[in-house]
């Protein structure tokens, strides 16, 4: 990533590449548990078809990682005061991102785990139409996106403590060269 990306920028990027994935990853559920056999037969043999893992294996994990990683730039940014910036509230503290990520994984197992058999007893219920579609569209996302980015705010929250530890406040510091 170029270093002139500001945090917010990183964090905006990934909220996008986030919201892409899941929305790529919900219309590919929908179309295979809409769709007949033969048409997705004719899905999987289809040139675009082998593009499919490559939102969750790269767009998924970058788009955790850079919402993660604007918790530690935003820390970085912090630390750099210039006299003509007004003065900025606290970054969020290391403990608050590595609990906020042992929850997420937590909770991202936990919707894992359960959406088979959610599935499952909605099917045997008879209900197949706005309960399933309601499950998919809220837990498939979840499912998404829970656990990498928990798994991502645990590194973050080292980073960002790092940073914290580092800063002096007796010593001025000293902006960035371009």
């Amino acid at each position: 990533m170029p270093a002139q990306l500001t945090a917010r920028t990183m964090l905006w990027i990934g909220v996008i590449l986030t919201a892409v994935s899941v929305l790529c990853q919900a219309a590919l559920d929908f179309v295979f548990r809409s769709a007949g056999m033969d048409v997705m037969t004719a899905m999987l043999d289809s040139w675009w078809y082998s593009l499919y893992p490559f939102v969750p294996t790269v767009l998924l994990p970058l788009g955790t990682l850079l919402i993660a990683a604007f918790f530690v730039a935003n820390a970085v940014e912090r630390n750099v005061t210039l006299v003509t910036t007004p003065l900025r509230r606290r970054a969020i503290p290391a403990a608050g991102l590595f609990w906020s990520g042992v929850v997420l994984i937590v909770l991202g197992i936990l919707v894992q785990s359960s959406y088979q058999d959610w599935l499952t007893d909605l099917t045997a219920q008879g209900r197949t139409s706005i309960a399933l579609d309601g499950l998919n569209l809220v837990v498939v996302p979840l499912r998404m996106v829970l656990i990498p980015l928990g798994i991502a705010l645990l590194p973050a929250s080292v980073l960002v403590k790092k940073v914290q530890s580092v800063r002096s406040p007796q010593l001025p510091a000293v902006p960035v060269a371009d």
